[in-house]
């Protein structure tokens, strides 16, 4: 009898696919938000990058503004596009190079992940850095 209902166990074929959804789900949701999280960096990064050269661009053409002013342009793009202006760091500096002017920004932005309490904050925060350089141009 109870050799029957060993045989009976090991034959039984009706929760076989709960098991392997089981072992499988923690994968593919594992790939899924990976995916997702890499499709965001890839957005804010571009995203930022845009905020930070409009932001020259602004510079170079309202040259009495100051760099407040400047900060306060790039916010503006990056809160019109839904990314949170509270991690940028904004530094206005101006150089010369063989009698040329140029305007050059440099732009910090902390990205955190969705899903940074799953993991150490190294995998969970990347420092964005961009730098926006424009020349400056004066009409007599």
């Amino acid at each position: 009898m109870k050799l029957f209902l060993i045989k009976k166990w090991i034959t039984d074929n009706s929760a076989t696919a709960s098991i392997e959804f089981a072992m499988i789900s923690f994968g593919f949701l594992l790939l899924l938000f990976g995916v997702v999280e890499v499709g965001r960096l890839a957005w804010t990064s571009n995203v930022i990058d845009y905020a930070i050269d409009e932001s020259a661009r602004y510079a170079v053409l309202h040259q009495n503004a100051s760099s407040s002013e400047v900060e306060m342009e790039a916010k503006d793009m990056l809160q019109s596009f839904f990314i949170s202006p509270n991690n940028l760091n904004i530094m206005v500096s101006t150089a010369s190079s063989a009698g040329v002017s140029f305007i050059e920004i440099q732009g910090n932005y902390r990205f955190e992940s969705m899903i940074s309490g799953f993991f150490p904050s190294s995998f969970s925060q990347i420092n964005l850095d961009v730098v926006s350089r424009r020349p400056v141009y004066i009409y007599d």
